[in-house]
């Protein structure tokens, strides 16, 4: 995204897939099953899909699963 002509990354969580961006969060939030690093250029840019890891979405790093617990449901990208 772009702020007084100086060029930035879209912030971590979020991703930008058009050109002309002008906020922060610039095209929207990382989808549920993925996460988004800084700078990221689509909505579903790393595949979460670790069984000790979850994505819920507008994440900038896969969470862990606490220690004790496991993640079921849904299918190996959205537990």
């Amino acid at each position: 995204y772009c702020v007084a002509g100086v060029k930035r990354l879209c912030l971590a969580g979020y991703y930008g897939d058009q050109f002309g961006q002008i906020v922060p969060t610039c095209s929207g939030a990382c989808s549920p099953g993925y996460y988004c690093p800084e700078g990221s250029i689509s909505s579903t840019e790393i595949f979460c899909g670790d069984p000790n890891k979850y994505c819920p979405g507008n994440n900038p790093h896969p969470i862990n699963v606490d220690v004790g617990y496991y993640s079921v449901g849904g299918n190996e990208s959205t537990r």
